[in-house]
Parts: structure tokens; sequence; C-alpha cells
């Protein structure tokens, strides 16, 4: 028997995502590739939401942490979790910009976005240039490297 949408949502406990580019259209459960992650997904603009650590679990994440910092510029789109303005931010080690939410660190992008991070990265690992972990930046990355460099000082 085949369930609609409607039909399936009004028995669950938690209410359908709405996508954040959308407003109104549901994210629908999907997987991307082998992933044993399963990620939200417009059906209508193909937008994928990322809910806290998933990120990582579908391709090697370049930052130890991925999280939103507070700097980071607001947008007119909502978190489908928490409602909050999603962030513009630029992915570790690349120049792809996804958006984020400071509150929940859940992440929204296209999928061509994720294609570019991952020819991004794989470029930068076959001149040798790619780290395990990018650095952190942001006030918590600033405190960090200014920790490091009066350390280094106290060893010379």
């Amino acid at each position: 028997m085949t369930q609609t949408l409607k039909e399936v949502s009004k028995f669950d406990s938690e209410p359908a995502l709405k996508c954040p580019a959308c407003k109104t259209q549901p994210l629908l459960p999907g997987r991307s590739g082998k992933s044993p992650v399963e990620l939200d997904v417009c059906q209508t603009c193909r937008g994928i939401w990322f809910d806290r650590d998933e990120f990582h679990h579908v391709f090697q994440v370049g930052a130890m942490e991925l999280r939103c910092e507070p700097e980071a510029r607001p947008t007119r789109w909502k978190c489908p979790c928490c409602s909050r303005a999603l962030r513009r931010t630029t992915y570790p080690q690349t120049e792809t910009e996804v958006l984020m939410c400071i509150d929940c660190d859940g992440v929204w992008t296209k999928p061509e976005d994720i294609l570019v991070i991952r020819r991004q990265r794989l470029l930068l690992r076959r001149k040798g240039k790619l780290r395990k972990y990018a650095p952190m930046t942001g006030r918590k990355g600033k405190w960090i490297r200014y920790v490091n460099d009066r350390i280094a000082e106290l060893q010379r």
C-alpha cells in the first residue's frame, strides 16, 4: 500500500521540515551515494539539509568541527529545524559558500556545491596541499593561534 506524504506526515511525531529555499516544500528523506546517513532533500530545488555532524559522513570534513562562526553573514533563508536565519560561511579549504545555522550547526547546500567542494578538495589533495583539518577561524581561531604563538616564543 502506497501512502502519500500527507498521510505519512499526520502519523509522524515530528512535523516535516520545510525547504529553506522554497519555503513551503517539505524536505524528504534521501541518501547520498553509499552514505549510511539519511539526509533531508527538497524534491523541487534539490537542496540538501545536513543535520549537525552529518556532513562528515558524506565526505571527509575539512575542519575538526564544522561550526558556523558568529561573524558569518545572515541570509534570508531560515533554518528548517529552529527557524533562525542561516548564515553564509565558506567551507574549509575551499572557496565554496554553504549556509549554516549558528544554533543547531545544520548545513544547507545545493548538490552542485557539494560537487564543487569535492573537486576543490581533490585538487588540493593531488597538489599535496590538503590538510587533514583546516585551521579554525573567527575569534576562537585567533585565540588558539595567539596561545600557540606565545608557547612557541617560550620554547625559543
